[in-house]
């Protein structure tokens, strides 16, 4: 009775058998596979394929034939798939018999394209650890100076977290008269404009810059009023271009539009009642001479020079 090793060798010169017995028939028909789809298969992908089918490694095809190994996969790859159109059953029996009879060069070759593989995966990974390593510790870096500056001042700390807390506690007071400012009553919205003005919120400017083209006069005025109260800079560009329509508008709108860029007294602000106070109607330039008074007021607070404020009170005799 044969032995393992026996066995084993009976057993692949069975395979061998098999397989160089298909191997003819598979050639035919990638001879066929060509005549019948001439577009897809030329001369050299039936000559890679018959040296791969024969037991070749794709090295070993590459280097005999003169190809990149690329090429020699791509072909390899496409004239299987032509052919096994045509009979699968065939292609897939001498695949696996192949597979079986696999010669020591393409077990080489498996191991050495594995070992790239894994190579490639370990050294991506390792990259990326270090780069996730360099992200951390810049971030302790940042973490550690930004502990380091919080917790330096308890005082100024303490102050931070008391004005969060009253800043959330206005917000909390402030929501009903905010969604006032939404209703249909112009009376309910004006108080909820000078309601929101009077507590100094500022969450809702941009409502009551909207409400500044308001059709009911009153409330178009309370509106301008408490963007000078509030001191919204971003409102100046629409409050100056209201004052470019101001023949179309009462004195008192004009008289509010002006006492609010006097209270936000930004340089474009400034700039604009400075324009304004040599204005041919008397009534419009003494409303731009009263505005800058308040600017005159805020001179400690705003990026002017008191002596800017000296030439402005001698030139307007304020």
């Amino acid at each position: 009775m044969p032995g393992a090793g026996r066995k084993a060798f009976l057993h692949e010169r069975k395979i061998a058998r098999k397989y160089s017995k298909l191997v003819p028939k598979v050639l035919k028909l990638a001879e066929e596979a060509k005549a019948r789809f001439p577009d897809v298969l030329t001369e050299q992908h039936i000559e890679i394929f018959s040296e791969r089918i024969k037991g070749r490694s794709i090295a070993e095809t590459a280097k005999e034939l003169n190809y990149s190994l690329s090429t020699v996969k791509r072909y390899w790859k496409t004239t299987l798939d032509t052919i096994s159109a045509i009979d699968r059953s065939l292609i897939s029996r001498i695949l696996e018999l192949r597979a079986k009879k696999m010669s020591r060069e393409l077990i080489l070759e498996r191991k050495r394209e594995n070992f790239h593989s894994v190579y490639y995966y370990v050294r991506h990974h390792y990259e990326e650890k270090k780069r996730r390593e360099k992200r951390s510790l810049h971030y302790l870096k940042v973490k550690r100076e930004w502990l380091k500056h919080y917790y330096s001042d308890p005082e100024k700390r303490m102050r931070r977290i008391l004005n969060a807390r009253q800043r959330r506690q206005l917000a909390k007071d402030c929501k009903p008269f905010v969604d006032d400012l939404k209703s249909d009553n112009p009376i309910k919205i004006q108080a909820a404009i000078i309601a929101i003005a009077v507590r100094k919120y500022k969450g809702a400017n941009k409502l009551i810059m909207d409400l500044t083209n308001h059709p009911v006069s009153y409330v178009a005025e309370e509106a301008i009023w408490a963007l000078g109260e509030l001191r919204v800079f971003n409102s100046v560009p629409t409050l100056i271009s209201f004052l470019n329509r101001a023949e179309s508008f009462e004195l008192g709108k004009i008289s509010a539009i002006m006492t609010a860029l006097g209270k936000i007294a930004n340089p474009d602000a400034i700039m604009t009642l400075l324009k304004y106070s040599s204005h041919s109607d008397p009534e419009i330039r003494d409303c731009a001479r009263k505005a800058l008074t308040l600017v005159e007021e805020r001179r400690g607070k705003i990026n002017i020079s008191i002596s800017d404020f000296e030439d402005l009170k001698n030139r307007f005799k304020i």
